[in-house]
């Protein structure tokens, strides 16, 4: 069975129990499913819209609810009503996002960062009299594309991001505390960059639902994916030092490339402060 069919699997048998079981009043698919994108790399995002009155106690039961569609390897909740899952399954397990919500939520399912390729990709199942498909219907083919008019903010705050946090790890790095450099350099720093380099390449179509990062080697040119590459820092303080440096350069010629196309503002002397900095230290 290829992970692709076990996925399929897995889905319509959850769609059976939910059909059963009187307590859940819909279920939903997101992510890449519901934008039909998934692969056989894809995990299965699902909503379970549930009675408010039989919330609470699901939520205490919901291990043993879901052991009857399949192995269950690793199951665990990091917040309230989120449920995250690894599932047996060949060739690779199966991770299974579950979120339980209440059914008097159902609004704000037209609010979601999602944009399904039909209503049938999103609507496993709706007990409410076409209320849950109504409210779904909302978001077929919405754009996920950054709007024009939150451009020059997301800008400002990118760039101001990357430069304040390249300093701030810089300084850790000097600091004697090199790991704690390193992750704080790719987390905070290398993911604004990031953004910057997917703003200058005019790849937004999809802002409001995924992380800068996604799809970005075929966002970028290959100029910039080799200058990008060159910020990937090796073993060793100074080669993270020198992650850093290539990131400052790079993020200076986008910074200031992005302001002279729009005629937005950058801290411009911070910048070359943070690169004296980095230059002389």
């Amino acid at each position: 069975m290829t992970q692709t069919s076990a996925r399929t699997l897995f889905r319509q048998l959850l769609i059976e129990g939910v059909q059963s079981d009187e307590r859940i009043v819909g279920l939903l698919q997101g992510g890449s499913g519901s934008e039909g994108r998934a692969d056989q790399w894809s995990d299965l995002d699902v909503f379970l819209f549930i009675r408010d009155t039989d919330l609470e106690v699901f939520l205490h039961e919901w291990k043993q609810w879901v052991q009857p569609y399949g192995h269950l390897l690793l199951a665990y909740q990091p917040e309230t009503f989120i449920a995250w899952t690894i599932f047996h399954a060949h060739p690779i397990p199966l991770r299974v996002d579950f979120r339980f919500l209440p059914a008097s939520q159902i609004e704000s399912v037209g609010t979601w960062p999602t944009s399904p390729s039909s209503l049938n990709e999103i609507i496993l199942d709706d007990k409410t009299n076409g209320a849950l498909s109504e409210v779904a219907q909302r978001l077929v083919g919405h754009s996920q594309r950054l709007p024009h008019s939150q451009e020059e903010s997301t800008f400002e705050q990118n760039c101001n991001s990357m430069w304040y946090f390249l300093h701030s790890a810089f300084c850790k790095l000097e600091r004697g505390d090199q790991w704690y450099a390193r992750i704080s350099f790719h987390i905070a720093v290398l993911d604004q960059l990031i953004a910057l380099l997917k703003l200058e390449s005019g790849a937004v179509e999809r802002w409001l639902a995924s992380f800068p990062s996604w799809k970005l080697e075929r966002a970028l040119s290959p100029t910039r994916l080799s200058q990008l590459n060159t910020c990937i820092p090796l073993p060793g303080a100074e080669a993270l030092q020198q992650a850093m440096f290539n990131t400052a350069m790079l993020g200076r010629e986008v910074c200031e490339t992005l302001a002279l196309q729009h005629g937005w503002v950058w801290p411009r002397e911070a910048a070359e402060e943070v690169i004296q900095m980095l230059t002389n230290t």
